[in-house]
């Protein structure tokens, strides 16, 4: 079956969002996507309250055990029933472009794509950073440090910004970052935003999801998984939402976070770590 005709449902991963949650159901049951799931992480507050007020127009499901943004979003898997494009969309965002399931189905068309990030902005409309980036290595983690420098240089001398990392694409250090001085595009990528992400269920269920021991990272090593198999991963800005708390941003170097390091360079291969073959 053509993707075309493939249902478009969005699974929404949400732990202690009671109070952001409400506004992003009623945008995305306005756009008529053809089911709309909640996936809660075992939260605390009134998050399942909120979704069940929706009655059968938003379906439920709870999750006994925090397990994680990663493993949540695989309890879609048991409940789609058939073919369908998955949309995830953090429960704090808020879409800036309508018929989603349109375009939803504009972007994913090609049967050699693996998924697909969308546009996040921060809350003041900028572009958020870390829509995508390039293959988890030793040069990108060095990328980072310098491709976070200039953006907060961009903030009070976005020229002298610019010419920073005009200079340091001599190297190739910025080509596979985003440029939030510049308008976005399409493009071709090794890993994206999961905030914003699209992916066909048959490959979701191909890949067996997000690994669940991952806390960290998940999207990243998703991404290895899906190049594995020769999917490619793109970054189309043709679906825009808004994150309205960026709290996610702050989780901290934890132990969690360097294991997950760890776990993906043991994937990747020492010499591969050291030196990608591959740029994207």
């Amino acid at each position: 079956m053509s993707r075309q005709k493939y249902r478009v449902v969005t699974a929404i991963p949400a732990y202690n969002e009671e109070k952001l949650l409400g506004g992003l159901l009623d945008q995305v049951l306005d756009q008529e996507y053809d089911d709309v799931y909640v996936l809660d992480d075992a939260s605390t507050d009134a998050t399942v309250e909120v979704a069940s007020f929706y009655g059968k127009d938003v379906n439920v499901i709870e999750g006994k055990e925090n397990v994680g943004s990663g493993a949540n979003r695989n309890r879609i898997i048991p409940k789609l029933g058939g073919s369908a494009i998955i949309h995830f969309i953090d429960a704090d965002i808020r879409l800036n472009t309508d018929r989603g399931p349109e375009r939803v189905r504009e972007v994913i068309t090609h049967s050699d794509i693996g998924f697909v990030g969308g546009l996040v902005r921060n809350p003041d409309g900028s572009q958020h950073p870390w829509n995508y980036g390039p293959v988890f290595s030793l040069p990108q983690m060095l990328s980072s440090w310098a491709y976070t420098g200039i953006n907060r240089l961009a903030k009070t001398d976005p020229v002298a910004a610019r010419a920073l990392r005009s200079s340091l694409n001599r190297w190739m250090l910025m080509e596979q970052w985003p440029d939030p001085q510049k308008e976005p595009r399409a493009r071709k990528v090794y890993w994206a935003c999961e905030a914003n992400l699209v992916i066909p269920s048959d490959v979701f269920v191909t890949v067996g999801g997000y690994d669940p021991n991952f806390r960290y990272h998940e999207v990243m090593e998703l991404a290895m998984r899906l190049e594995q198999l020769g999917l490619n991963r793109r970054f189309d800005p043709l679906i825009d939402v808004t994150h309205q708390n960026l709290e996610w941003l702050n989780k901290g170097y934890t132990h969690e976070f360097w294991s997950a390091l760890v776990r993906i360079v043991g994937k990747t291969g020492i010499k591969e770590f050291m030196a990608p073959s591959k740029k994207y």
